[in-house]
């Protein structure tokens, strides 16, 4: 044995960052991923203060009282008995609770009372996103501006929806949404649902339906995945009289057309877009499919229109997105009557195609589309100047109008109001419902018209139950309501921008307050961003009742419990409701609680969270039936955004944040609330530092040669008959000692060296912690 001294240049410290991949998983099945609290978690290992299972309890922990209360103080005779017992009472006790403890990914909501969980939000809102807002940007509480229409059927949805624009004239001339005699008709869309199995038929779905004028739907194609199932697609154009028949029944030529085939697929954003024109080459016109000619047609008439008579038009009153319109056309049961007489009174028609795909930046225009003007909107949106013969504009964007309209307070409870929010503020303030503002989202910007929503209303329940529900319980139950509240989607088509100028054509306000139409589009610090809806200020404050009432207004009673009574207008966020927003009252806060959050321990991630690592999966939106799984990402500067599609993502349209520091993520957005509720999957890498220490041992030649082993015997270092070296050393192992003498680590060596006189050799030890 040799002692050797180390000096600094022996000892070399670094760190190594470790990026480790956790996943955790959460649904009805059970959790995995937990990671443990304990490194070597056991599930047998069991901890006791002092044992007292023997046959005389310990009043010591001295080794020799628990040795002698076993087996006497003589120290001999059978043991077998009190060993017996001894052995029996460790096995009765419990498993460690602390040795199995695990910790989880936690998703919490807003609470409707006042709780702990409460607090955890406004610690959030309040401390954490302006502490961290001088480098993200995604820490206001406010969500992106830029949204798709969703139109998807499932077994629990009605599948006879559409959204209907009046297209009645007005100053003795055609209606503004039809197209005179050249036309275009412009989207970006997303093919995103097949069928549920091999032999179901993938009906046609209606984009556009302008009876008697025009029809563009998209149709399956040719090619089939693995499964048997669709996974490309193509268009159909019908026009003129062919427009009033079936999609299913038309057929080539009379006025139907179709684009090349499998030219769009599954789960890809597309901008696509048909044009035609009389004067362009002898009434010539394409299918464009991302900036490509998919196909071509010719047509020798001069307009697709009906004749028009000059007192107004007769067959195209209104202008249905979404799905085809298959009934009367003209007369006293025409489509006018949509408008006029409501939907109720019609008789003999049936919405049976609707479009299964997801989509934006709908544009009717009136000439045809050169290459240059489709190249120009292809990538960005129109904006405050609209362009000339551009008939029809639906972005999807957010307003703060909406037309009045009967507005639920409580799932038994309509008023007659407007709505300036994203989602439904009253009922959520109130009895905790969530309803979106499909309305505050669908506004036409040419005309300025609102569509009425078919079958897309959340309708008044009936009191029939005995016991109090949840207010979501209550209104998930019913279809319409349901695809109501997943008919607006945050978009994830990274193919395109939207302009956000076309929201304020009237000029700029930099703070605006109050009763401005600019007011939503404001960041945390009041300044005006248009690309943003605001989540905080949903209730003026002033409606604050100092202290709960307890007057009953006629409501069954569970429900007057609930929001804890009603009260004079003049107490309530809305005064047409006469219910006081019970949840508003408990909290004090005014920002949006349609809010969900995940929280993650740094066990599972050490340090931070690695940006552009986290992920997060509802698999089964909440009310879909399975059909809507939803991906959120975060893009690497704190912000989540939707990443669904095969295309590229918006990365810059958050729904959320992410506090890599913290391990918290919000989704902010009210259109995919609540997010994660049934089942969710998160997965991340962190960033964990390992700091090393790497120690330079060297065993240099004449040294370490001998052994103080009284065991040692001087052996040949081979059986070679040309070795000559004897008593070689055998290293087993390094011990370091302190200054003092004292052995403060010990290393051993996996397999021993033999180390002859004359070899040197330098050992590397590394640690790390």
């Amino acid at each position: 044995m040799s002692i050797i001294k180390l000096g600094p240049d022996n000892f070399e410290r670094f760190s190594v960052i470790a990026r480790p991949r956790r996943t955790f998983s959460s649904s009805s099945a059970g959790v995995t991923g937990s990671v443990p609290v304990f490194a070597r978690s056991s599930t047998i290992e069991k901890e006791v203060d002092k044992p007292v299972f023997a046959d005389s309890p310990f009043t010591t922990d001295d080794p020799e009282s628990v040795r002698q209360s076993i087996i006497g103080t003589s120290g001999s005779g059978n043991i077998l008995a009190g060993m017996e017992s001894y052995l029996s009472g460790v096995n009765a006790l419990t498993v460690s609770a602390a040795k199995g403890k695990k910790v989880e990914s936690l998703r919490f909501e807003t609470p409707f009372t006042l709780n702990s969980d409460f607090l955890r939000k406004s610690n959030i809102r309040q401390i954490l996103f302006p502490y961290y807002r001088v480098k993200n940007s995604f820490a206001h509480w406010a969500f992106t501006n830029y949204q798709c229409l969703n139109f998807f059927t499932s077994s629990n949805i009605p599948s006879d929806t559409a959204l209907i624009y009046d297209n009645g004239v007005t100053s003795g001339s055609r209606g503004p949404y039809t197209p005179d005699e050249g036309f275009g008709l412009e989207c970006y869309l997303n093919p995103r649902y097949q069928p549920d199995t091999d032999t179901q038929v993938y009906a046609p779905g209606a984009i556009y339906h302008l009876s008697s004028t025009f029809c563009l739907s998209l149709c399956s194609g040719s090619s089939k995945d693995s499964n048997g199932l669709v996974d490309k697609f193509k268009l159909m154009l019908q026009l003129s009289s062919s427009a009033e028949v079936r999609p299913d029944k038309a057929s080539t030529g009379s006025y139907t057309f179709f684009s090349d085939d499998n030219c769009l697929s599954l789960n890809s954003w597309h901008h696509v877009a048909v044009r035609w024109s009389p004067d362009y080459d002898n009434g010539s016109g394409s299918f464009v499919v991302d900036g490509q000619d998919r196909g071509s047609f010719h047509i020798s008439s001069r307009s697709i229109a009906p004749v028009f008579n000059g007192s107004g038009s007769q067959d195209q009153d209104v202008l249905f997105v979404g799905n085809f319109y298959d009934g009367p056309n003209s007369g006293s049961n025409g489509t006018a009557n949509f408008v006029q007489a409501g939907l109720g009174s019609l008789p003999n028609y049936t919405f049976n195609f609707p479009l299964k795909a997801e989509a934006h930046e709908f544009r009717i225009w009136g000439k045809f589309l050169d290459d240059d003007l489709l190249e120009t909107y292809r990538n960005l949106g129109v904006g405050s100047t609209s362009p000339r013969d551009l008939l029809f504009y639906l972005p999807v964007l957010f307003t703060k109008e909406s037309p009045s309209r009967q507005v639920l307070v409580t799932p038994f409870q309509p008023t007659l109001q407007t709505t300036v929010d994203a989602h439904n503020v009253s009922m959520s303030f109130g009895v905790g419902g969530h309803e979106i503002n499909v309305e505050n989202f669908t506004r036409e910007f040419i005309q300025g018209r609102y569509p009425t929503l078919h079958n897309l209303t959340g309708s008044e329940i009936s009191w029939n139950i005995t016991d109090f529900e949840e207010a979501n319980t209550l209104l998930y139950a019913t279809g319409s309501f349901v695809k109501r509240n997943l008919t607006v989607l945050p978009c994830d088509n990274g193919l395109t921008r939207p302009d956000y100028s076309i929201l304020a054509p009237g000029g700029l306000e930099n703070h605006p307050l109050g009763e401005s139409t600019l007011s939503k589009y404001v960041n945390d610090f009041g300044n005006l961003d248009l690309s943003l809806v605001s989540l905080n200020n949903l209730i003026p404050t002033s409606s604050l009742y100092p202290g709960l009432i307890a007057s009953d207004a006629g409501l069954p009673s569970s429900i007057s419990q609930e929001v804890e009574g009603a009260g004079p207008d003049n107490l309530n966020s809305d005064s047409s409701s006469g219910v006081v927003l019970s949840i508003f009252q408990r909290q004090r806060d005014n920002s949006s609680n349609s809010i969900v959050f995940f929280d993650t321990s740094n066990l599972f991630y050490g340090g931070r969270i690695h940006p552009k690592s986290l992920e997060i999966i509802d698999s089964s939106i909440t009310g879909s039936g399975g059909k809507i799984r939803m991906t959120l990402r975060d893009n690497g500067v704190g912000g989540l955004y939707r990443a669904d599609s095969n295309t590229s993502h918006a990365k810059w349209a958050g729904v959320g944040t992410v506090l890599y520091d913290e391990g918290l993520a919000v989704v902010k957005s009210p259109l995919i609330f609540p997010f994660g509720k049934d089942q969710f999957e998160i997965s991340m890498r962190g960033e964990r530092q390992v700091h090393v220490m790497e120690i330079a041992v060297p065993c240099p030649a004449g040294q370490i040669n001998s052994s103080s082993n009284p065991t040692f015997i001087p052996l040949i270092a081979s059986d070679d008959p040309n070795e000559r070296s004897t008593g070689p050393v055998i290293i087993t192992g390094v011990n370091l000692h302190d200054d003092n003498m004292n052995v403060v680590a010990r290393v051993s060596l996996a397999q021993p060296i033999i180390k002859r006189s004359e070899d040197r050799y330098l050992f590397r030890i590394k640690m790390d912690w």
